[in-house]
């Protein structure tokens, strides 16, 4: 089965960006048990049912690899950033960045070729923050969809129409709260682990 560069871009299941790293004993050179390339990939660990199994279907049919799927339980984001910094790190893998760190220590690869020709495919939102000095170092895999809700009934007594701009929403948000009342209300870890994506 030959699978083209477009299905492998849009490949992965889950929130992330897939990465290659540039350093790791598995760095796609070759090395492998049978002479072969080797790559190994890793993925923080889904509860998804389903997810698993797809990724490693995909995983055997690609034929120009060798692919080792590993499943990684626990803080998957440290575990990584570790193993990033030894000669056993990840060919592939998810990461929410990658940082400037990454960029600049050579942790990552400069994917900018390999998505030539399917960047419109990419919503230009979330491609840019993969994007350093005109080359992309990620490749989204999925995009989620984030919505904000409000309660009708609570602007309408506070006289407030609902905010279409973020000045707004943040006007709306100071109008609204009160003694009893939040005005806003973005997670129990303060708006950190939302606001990185959908302003």
């Amino acid at each position: 089965m030959t699978i083209s560069r477009r299905t492998l871009l849009g490949a992965g299941a889950g929130a992330g960006v897939a990465v290659l790293s540039a350093c790791g004993s598995n760095t796609g050179r070759g090395g492998g048990s049978s002479g072969g390339t080797t790559l190994a990939q890793w993925y923080h660990q889904y509860g998804e049912p389903g997810t698993e199994q797809a990724v490693e279907r995909y995983a055997a049919a690609y034929e120009k690899a060798h692919v080792t799927v590993q499943w990684r339980p626990g803080d998957y984001d440290r575990q990584t950033a570790a193993a990033l910094l030894t000669d056993s790190g990840p060919d592939v893998f998810e990461v929410n960045g990658p940082s400037l760190d990454q960029i600049q220590g050579r942790q990552v690869e400069d994917l900018t070729e390999l998505v030539a020709g399917v960047e419109d495919d990419f919503n230009s939102a979330v491609l840019a923050p993969k994007t350093y000095r005109g080359r992309i170092y990620g490749i989204p895999q999925t995009i989620d969809m984030q919505m904000l809700y409000y309660r009708k009934s609570l602007l309408a007594d506070a006289g407030v129409r609902p905010p279409e701009t973020l000045d707004e929403l943040v006007d709306a948000a100071r109008e609204l709260t009160g003694r009893k009342v939040k005005g806003l209300f973005l997670g129990n870890d303060g708006g950190a682990g939302v606001l990185g994506g959908t302003p």
